[in-house]
């Protein structure tokens, strides 16, 4: 899979009303492609490294990278780390995560 991601202003945490590209993944031959817009700063990638013949739904058997999951969120850390979008939400606040995938075929 070819995975891209695309740099943007996307505000300041939970405070944002963006929902911007925020990563794109396409297979070899680009026929399938799922793309993720959200106002979410971060987009952490998981592609099934330490799958290892888990069995699943219907007896199905996976190997490694044999899926992969796309989850927008507040960057690892950034309760400690001041460059990062801040992850706290100061009372009286309200938090909203717009997440939108696409699929093409």
């Amino acid at each position: 899979a070819v995975v891209s991601t695309q740099s943007g202003h996307y505000g300041r945490g939970s405070k944002s009303g963006f929902v911007v590209p925020a990563a794109e993944i396409a297979s070899k031959d680009e026929q399938y492609r799922i793309r993720v817009l959200t106002n979410q700063p971060g987009v952490h990638v998981y592609s099934g490294n330490f799958l290892d013949e888990s069995k699943g739904k219907g007896g199905a058997v996976y190997g490694k990278h044999g899926g992969i999951a796309l989850e927008a969120q507040n960057f690892p850390n950034a309760v400690n780390v001041p460059a990062f979008p801040s992850c706290i939400l100061p009372e009286g606040e309200e938090y909203k995560r717009n997440i939108t995938f696409s699929f093409c075929f």
